[in-house]
């Protein structure tokens, strides 16, 4: 019969034998796998496209959208683009009042911090081969403005008849900004606003014209950027 000694002996030796052969196993598999049991965060769609689509769209405030409603309604004296006012008011953010508006752009006008003012047709008219006017007949479009330096002076817009050599301003056409109850020529000092432009020709067929903008003495862009030329087709 084993003494009592003897056993504890056996036990003692077999509980290290368990202890050292854990410790090896444990300290020499990847580290990878001795954190398995860590709780980690499981990427999914949920979690993932939260961050990118929590300020997708953005909702205007209040009189951001009676600035919209006001500039959308002196353009249809003009225009009468049927129901934009109505659309205007019933969607819920920014980006769908943008998409309704931008048909009606005729011009992008951006300026930088340092009051430097540059222009462009507006991708929607770019697509198009013309303008297309009636003679003697007030066309509006606007303007969306893209005011980073909060200037507050008034936009100014000069025509210029690239058809004449050398060209000269046009004087068969009135390029003018609308100054009336309700929308004003001058810029707010917001980043984001539209104005509007009205345009009269008057001389039939088609020619190339060059608008230069600028906002005040000194504000023309450098790079002679603050130039937008495009064709009119005055019928």
């Amino acid at each position: 019969m084993v003494s009592p000694s003897v056993l504890r002996v056996c036990l003692m030796t077999w509980c290290w034998a368990v202890i050292l052969t854990w410790g090896v196993c444990h300290w020499t598999m990847p580290v990878t796998d001795r954190t398995v049991h860590q709780s980690v965060p499981v990427a999914t769609p949920t979690n993932l496209n939260t961050r990118f689509t929590h300020h997708s769209h953005s909702k205007p405030k209040r009189a951001e959208r009676r600035h919209v409603l006001g500039v959308v309604r002196r353009l249809m004296v003009a225009n009468n683009p049927t129901g934009l006012a109505q659309q205007v008011a019933m969607v819920k953010t920014r980006e769908e009042i943008q998409a309704l508006l931008m048909p009606h752009v005729l011009l992008n006008v951006e300026i930088n911090p340092e009051s430097r003012v540059k222009i462009k047709l507006a991708d929607t008219q770019a697509m198009r081969a013309k303008v297309e006017l009636h003679h003697g007949i007030a066309t509006r479009f606007l303007l969306q403005i893209n005011n980073q330096a909060g200037v507050t002076s008034s936009l100014n817009l000069t025509a210029i008849d690239l058809s004449q050599q050398p060209p000269q301003t046009a004087d068969w056409i009135t390029v003018a900004l609308v100054n009336e109850a309700g929308i004003s020529n001058k810029l707010s000092g917001k980043k984001t606003e539209y104005l509007i432009v009205e345009i009269v020709a008057n001389q039939i067929g088609l020619k190339e014209i060059r608008l230069v903008g600028d906002a005040g003495q000194g504000t023309q862009d450098l790079g002679f950027r603050a130039t937008a030329d495009f064709l009119i087709d005055v019928e």
